[in-house]
C-alpha cells in the first residue's frame, strides 16, 4: 500500500571548501561529458563494479524465498559472492575501486563526497558497505509518500508485533554455559541533522553563491559540514516546486558537531530557528574488523550485526528474515536449509 513520493527536480554539486569540483546541470549529456572530462571512464568502471556487487547480492531474495538461512554473516556472504564478498568486509572501498581502474581523483572527489553524506565516514569504510552506499546514490532509490517511516509502521501493523519501547542495557545467562559475545558495536556519534527554518543561504563566504540542491563535500579538514540541502516535505503535491536560494526554506545540514553561530552565519545569510538532532546512525567501520555473530546463544540471535557488513533499511530487513528462517529451520530440524553450499545451483534445480 506504499506509494512513491513524487520526485522534485534539483541539481547536485560537490564542494571542496574553495570551489565546486563538480556541478550537475539540467542537461544529461553535458553532465556525462563533464564526468568524462574530469575523470575519464572512472564513473563507468564504478557503475560496473556496483552493478556486479548488487546483482550477486540480489540472490539473497531467491534463497530466502526458498526458505534457506545462514548461521553467520560470513556464510551468508559466501553464498552470494564467495570469498570475494567476505573479503569486501575487510578491505576499504578505496582499495577495491582503485583495483578495478577507478582513478584516485575520482575517489577523492566523488566517492569521498557520497560516503561523507551517507555514512559520515571516509573512503576507508569496507568495500561492501561502500558499494551499498554508492548503489543508493545512483538514482534508483525512491522515497515513500508520507515519509519512509511508513515502511516500519506498516510492517509492524502487518505482523501484529508487540513493540516494547525500552532500551536493552545488557544480556546475561543465568542458568549455565558461557554467554554469547556481542559485537562491541561502536556507532558514529555526532552525526548531526541540523535544520534551519526559513533560512537564506549566504551568497559569499561558503559556496560563493547559494546552493540549488544537494551540496556534497570532499574530505577537507577545514570543512565543518558534510552536506547541505534544501529539503522537501514528505508529501509532495503536483504544484510543489523546490525553493530557490533567495527564498526562505527548510535546510538540512549534516555535520559531525552542532554548528555554532559563526558557522551558521557562514552558511546562511539569515535564519529564523535551528533544530539540532544527534543521530547515532552507523557503525564506526574503522573500529573493528571481525564480523559479529548471528547466534549469540541457543535461541538468542543478534540482528543488528549485519550493519557491520553494510548499514541500510534493506540490509536489516534481510537480516531479520534470515533470523526468522534460521529459528524456524532449527525448530523444525530442517538442517538442510541452513548454511547450504552451492545454493544457486540448488535453487535453479528447485525451479
Amino acid at each position: 500500500g506504499l506509494k512513491q513520493r513524487r520526485e522534485v527536480a534539483g541539481k547536485s554539486a560537490i564542494f571542496s571548501g574553495e570551489h565546486f569540483v563538480l556541478e550537475e546541470t539540467d542537461w544529461y549529456l553535458l553532465n556525462l561529458f563533464r564526468l568524462w572530462w574530469h575523470y575519464g571512464i572512472s564513473f563507468l568502471r564504478l557503475q560496473m563494479w556496483v552493478e556486479e556487487v548488487m546483482e550477486k547480492f540480489m540472490r539473497i531474495y531467491k534463497y530466502q524465498a526458498h526458505g534457506y538461512a545462514f548461521s553467520s554473516l560470513e556464510e551468508l556472504l559466501r553464498s552470494l559472492g564467495g570469498e570475494a564478498f567476505v573479503n569486501m568486509t575487510q578491505r576499504s572501498v578505496a582499495e577495491s575501486l582503485l583495483e578495478v581502474g577507478v582513478t584516485q581523483r575520482f575517489v577523492d572527489d566523488v566517492i569521498a563526497a557520497v560516503l561523507r553524506s551517507s555514512y559520515g565516514q571516509s573512503v576507508l569504510v569496507p568495500a561492501f558497505a561502500g558499494a551499498m552506499s554508492l548503489a543508493g546514490a545512483q538514482g534508483s532509490t525512491w522515497a515513500v509518500e508520507g515519509g519512509n517511516k511508513l515502511v516500519c509502521s506498516g510492517l509492524l501493523k502487518l505482523t501484529k508485533a508487540n513493540v516494547i519501547s525500552a532500551r536493552v542495557t545488557g544480556i546475561s545467562l543465568h542458568s549455565s554455559g558461557e554467554p554469547g559475545h556481542g559485537s562491541g558495536c561502536t556507532r558514529v556519534r555526532g552525526w548531526w541533522w541540523q535544520h534551519g527554518n526559513g533560512g537564506h543561504p549566504h551568497p559569499g563566504e561558503a559556496f560563493g553563491r547559494g546552493p540549488e540542491g544537494l551540496i556534497l563535500t570532499t574530505d577537507t579538514p577545514e570543512l565543518f559540514f558534510h552536506a547541505v540541502d534544501n529539503v522537501c516535505p514528505v508529501n509532495v503535491s503536483a504544484a510543489f516546486r523546490r525553493k530557490q536560494p533567495q527564498e526562505a526554506a527548510v535546510w538540512r545540514v549534516l555535520s559531525r558537531q552542532p554548528l555554532d553561530k559563526a558557522q551558521l552565519k557562514t552558511l546562511f545569510r539569515s535564519y529564523y530557528s535551528v533544530q539540532v538532532t544527534e543521530w547515532p546512525t552507523y557503525p564506526r567501520y574503522d573500529s573493528a574488523k571481525a564480523l559479529p555473530p548471528v547466534v549469540l546463544h541457543e535461541s538468542l540471535f543478534y540482528l543488528s550485526g549485519v550493519e557491520w557488513v553494510a548499514s541500510s533499511m534493506e540490509m536489516v530487513a534481510v537480516a531479520a528474515k534470515n533470523v526468522a528462517l534460521l529459528a524456524y529451520n532449527r525448530w523444525h530440524q530442517e538442517l538442510e536449509k541452513i548454511d547450504q553450499k552451492d545454493l544457486m545451483h540448488k535453487v535453479k534445480t528447485e525451479l
